[in-house]
């Protein structure tokens, strides 16, 4: 499966204060990864980059300003954006996986390999786990934990994740 060479960070909110900051609902595990980016992107592409010149935290908000973007009038056009990063600029730990590469990911019974249960729609944080939202094949939704109880291979460049999974966990 071909990777994403930009991957959606964030989504702008609104304004802060008068001198264009904007302020960013980050949807990374950690908000201070805006710290190490010089450049946000305006379009999953890449052509439309913004030099980040300040970045603050306020709550769980991040707030950015950006090159060209020096008043509220300015800012306040991109109210809605989604934002992206390079997917070279962002770290991730050699366990862990972004996850839009994830999304779409088969999932596949660990003893019967052919055993399809369905896909990836999204990966969910609920107290600090992740669960993976499965669409089955029967257009149902269901949650899958994953931690290595159930998730027992991984292989993403097939384009499947292979679980073993307990009674009861699909119905």
């Amino acid at each position: 499966m071909s990777k994403k060479a930009f991957l959606e960070i964030g989504k702008i909110t609104s304004l802060h204060g008068i001198k264009g900051f904007l302020k960013v609902r980050g949807w990374c595990d950690d908000v201070y990864v805006f710290k190490s980016l010089s450049y946000i992107y305006l379009d999953e592409n890449g052509l439309k980059g913004l030099k980040i010149k300040n970045v603050k935290f306020i709550k769980q908000d991040v707030l950015l300003l950006l090159e060209g973007i020096e008043n509220a009038e300015i800012a306040k056009e991109l109210i809605g954006v989604i934002i992206y990063a390079k997917r070279e600029d962002l770290k991730v730990k050699e366990d862990e996986n972004f996850i839009q590469d994830l999304i779409g990911i088969k999932i596949n019974d660990y003893y019967e390999k052919t055993k399809c249960y369905g896909e990836i729609k999204d990966v969910l944080k609920i107290r600090g786990r992740s669960l993976y939202l499965i669409k089955t094949k029967e257009k149902k939704e269901v949650m899958i934990p994953a931690n290595e109880e159930f998730i027992k291979e991984k292989r993403l460049d097939e384009g499947k994740i292979y679980v073993k999974l307990i009674d009861g966990l699909l119905e």
